[in-house]
C-alpha cells in the first residue's frame, strides 16, 4: 500500500529482451509444482494442522499462545526474536517458509496479500495471491512463475482483484536500463494468459530521449478506484495509465528550485467525480529539510502545492482531499527540534541517520502541527489509508502498536518485537488489520492490550503534553541522500 520511489539502484541481471513503445510480448507461465504446494499447505494452515510447517506451530492456533512480558522481550537475543517471530508466523504453513518473499503489499481492505519471491528450486520468481482470514492465511494460487521477473516489486489494486510487477529490460548496452510494468489476474481474458502490460511509455510526452535510469526501479500504484496505474518516474514526472489503455498522459513533476533528492506519491479518494494522488518531494539542507506536498488533479492534470515543511513526508491518509485533515508520517533530520524543543544527535560514528515524525496538515490553509506517536517507533509507520490509525514497532513498550492519534488509545500486542529498520508494516483502511513482515516472518497484529493517551482532540493541560522518547535510527537511506561512508544497520530480527 506504501509506494515509495525511494529504491536503491540494485546490481542487475544481463537481459536482452526489447523495451520499445509497442507492447511486449506475454510472458510464459511456467507451472513447476509451487501453486499446488501453496493451495495444499494455507489449506492445512487453516485446518489448524502444523504439518506443512517442520516443528513450527500453526497460524490458526497463534491466539493461544502466551506472549512474553515487555523484559523479557528486551532480554532475548536477535536469535530468540526469530525463533519466536517464525513460530507466530502467517507464513509457516507456506511454501513462503521456506522461499521467502522479498516484497509484499495488501489490498486496501486488508483481504487479500500479494507476494513477490523466488522459488529457489526451480530457480523462478513468484508472484502469488492470498486471502487474509481472521487468523490465517487461507489458500492461496500463483499468478505467475517466471525467471525474469526479478525485479523485488509488487503492488496490490486497492480491492485485491489484481496486482502489478515488473522487470528489469535494456534494447541494447548503449541505451537505459528501464522498468517493464505488467498486472497480474487470474480473471484476465484466456488470450492474455493473466498478464496485461502497462505500456507507461507511450504516454504522450514521455521523455524517451533524456531518460537516464529515471525509469528503473519504479514503484508504480493504483488510484483509489484502481482504474488508473499511477507511474512516477524518478525524475520528469509522471505518467497515468487508465486501465483501459485509452487516455494515458503524461504530466511534468512540478517545480523545485535547487533540484530534489527524494519523491514518494500516493492515491487520494475520489470526491464525487474528481480523481487525486499526492506528491512528497524534498530535499535535505543540513540540520533541516525543505519539503512540498502537491496534489494532482488527474482530470486536468495541474499541481496544487498544499504544504511546505521542513520534514519530509513518506505517507498520508485522509478521508477527504478538501475537507479533512490529512494524518501525514514521514521522518526528520536528528539535528532538528522537536515538538518539545528537544534536539537529538547521531550517535558517534553514525550519519545520515533519521528521526521518525507525525503530523496533521490541514489542506486548505497549509498548516501543520506536530503528533505524538504515544510511543517510539523502531522505523517504518503504517498510516491507515482513511487517517484514522498508525501502526508501527514500539521501542517503548517491545511490542507491535496500533494507534489512534485523535483519541491517543493504543492497543497492543506483545506477542513480539523486533528492532530491525528493514520490518515493513502495512495497515488496511479503517486500521483494522495491520501485518509485520520481515522475510519469513509476517504476523498480524492481535490487540489484547491497551492504554489511553491524550489525542490531537483533548488539549492537553499546559505542561501535562506526553513526551514521546524518539531516537534517531540508522536507516537505508536513498543512494542521492545517503553521505559517504554512511553506517547503517538493520538491528536484526
Amino acid at each position: 500500500m506504501r509506494t515509495l520511489a525511494r529504491l536503491k539502484v540494485r546490481e542487475l541481471k544481463e537481459h536482452k529482451a526489447l523495451f520499445t513503445r509497442g507492447a511486449a510480448a506475454a510472458l510464459l507461465l511456467c507451472t513447476l509444482g509451487f501453486s499446488g504446494l501453496l493451495a495444499g499447505c494455507n489449506k492445512a494452515g487453516q485446518q489448524g494442522s502444523g504439518s506443512g510447517s517442520s516443528g513450527t506451530a500453526s497460524s490458526g492456533s497463534q491466539s493461544s499462545q502466551k506472549a512474553p512480558g515487555a523484559s523479557e522481550m528486551a532480554s532475548m537475543d536477535i536469535g530468540e526474536r526469530i525463533a519466536l517471530g517464525r513460530e507466530l508466523s502467517l507464513l509457516s504453513n507456506t511454501p513462503m517458509a521456506a522461499d521467502p518473499p522479498d516484497a509484499l503489499d495488501i489490498s486496501r481492505d486488508g483481504n487479500t496479500l500479494f507476494a513477490h519471491g523466488l522459488n529457489k528450486a526451480s530457480g523462478n520468481y513468484y508472484l502469488v495471491q492470498v486471502p487474509i482470514l481472521e487468523e490465517t492465511l487461507g489458500a492461496g494460487q500463483v499468478l505467475l512463475e517466471d525467471p525474469r521477473l526479478l525485479r523485488t516489486f509488487v503492488a496490490s489494486h486497492p480491492r485485491g482483484k489484481e496486482a502489478m510487477g515488473a522487470e528489469y529490460f535494456q534494447r541494447s548496452q548503449q541505451t537505459p536500463i528501464v522498468d517493464l510494468i505488467s498486472r497480474f489476474s487470474k480473471e484476465f481474458p484466456e488470450e492474455a494468459e493473466g498478464r496485461l502490460m502497462v505500456p507507461y511509455n507511450n504516454a504522450p510526452g514521455f521523455p524517451l530521449d533524456k531518460l537516464g535510469n529515471s525509469a528503473m526501479d519504479l514503484s508504480p500504484f493504483y488510484n483509489w478506484v484502481g482504474d488508473k496505474i499511477i507511474v512516477p518516474l524518478k525524475e520528469h514526472g509522471v505518467c497515468v495509465v487508465p486501465a483501459s489503455g485509452i487516455g494515458m498522459h503524461f504530466a511534468p513533476y512540478p517545480d523545485f528550485p535547487g533540484g530534489y533528492s527524494g519523491l514518494t506519491m500516493g492515491a487520494l479518494p475520489d470526491e464525487r467525480s474528481d480523481q487525486f494522488v499526492w506528491l512528497s518531494i524534498w530535499r535535505t539542507e543540513g540540520p533541516k529539510d525543505l519539503c512540498r506536498l502537491f496534489v494532482l488533479d488527474l482530470q486536468n492534470y495541474q499541481w496544487l502545492q498544499v504544504a511546505e515543511l521542513d520534514w519530509i513526508v513518506y505517507d498520508v491518509g485522509t478521508i477527504s482531499v478538501w475537507n479533512e485533515p490529512w494524518l501525514i508520517s514521514g521522518s526528520r533530520s536528528p539535528a532538528a527540534s522537536n515538538a518539545e524543543g528537544e534536539t537529538y544527535a547521531p550517535q558517534e560514528g553514525q550519519t545520515g541517520v533519521r528521526v521518525p515524525k507525525l503530523g496533521r496538515l490541514i489542506p486548505a490553509t497549509g498548516m501543520t502541527e506536530t503528533i505524538p506517536y504515544q510511543g517510539n517507533p523502531v522505523w517504518d509507520v503504517a498510516v491507515d489509508p482513511s487517517g484514522a490509525y498508525i501502526a508501527y514497532m514500539d521501542r517503548r513498550r517491545y511490542a507491535m502498536v496500533r494507534v489512534e492519534p485523535a483519541t491517543g488509545k493504543v492497543d497492543i500486542d506483545p506477542r513480539w518485537w523486533s528492532d530491525d529498520t528493514e520490518l515493513k508494516v502495512f495497515i488496511n483502511e479503517g486500521g483494522e488489520r495491520a501485518l509485520f513482515w520481515r522475510g519469513d516472518i509476517l504476523i498480524r497484529g492481535q490487540w489484547t492490550q491497551h492504554e489511553d493517551g491524550t489525542g490531537y482532540e483533548e488539549a492537553p493541560a499546559a505542561g501535562a503534553e506526553e513526551k514521546d522518547d524518539i531516537q534517531p535510527s540508522a536507516v537505508d537511506l536513498p543512494e542521492d541522500e545517503t553521505e559517504e561512508g554512511q553506517e547503517t544497520s538493520a538491528g536484526g530480527a
